[in-house]
């Protein structure tokens, strides 16, 4: 932070990035509060359950939300109309995590 605040002080051109004048302290607080962020293993957690739902797979192997007419159980995802998709496929899976024991600094999940 001292750098980029001293960066920002005499810079002058220097502080310009691809001919427009930024602040390289306020670069340096946005990658500070990102690289903060993907270290908290609750978010992981997070990401996980939407990556399964994002690309129809389920979590621990189990499938996805089916819409309630659904018969067919190797679709594991709905299409926003509310008709089954295809499962991304049949070998790919994410872990099950088990967010009630994981914390900031814990991912608990399925081997």
């Amino acid at each position: 932070r001292k750098i980029a605040n001293g960066v920002d002080k005499f810079a002058g051109k220097a502080g310009e990035v691809g001919g427009i004048q930024q602040s390289w302290t306020d670069i340096f607080s946005d990658a500070e509060e990102i690289l903060y962020r993907e270290i908290d293993y609750r978010d992981e957690a997070e990401n996980a359950a939407r990556f399964a739902a994002d690309f129809g797979l389920g979590m621990g192997g189990e499938p996805a939300s089916l819409s309630a007419d659904a018969e067919d159980t190797t679709r594991t995802a709905s299409a926003l109309d509310g008709k089954p998709l295809p499962s991304a496929s049949d070998w790919l899976r994410t872990p099950y995590t088990y967010s009630d024991l994981s914390t900031e600094k814990l991912l608990v999940m399925e081997y």
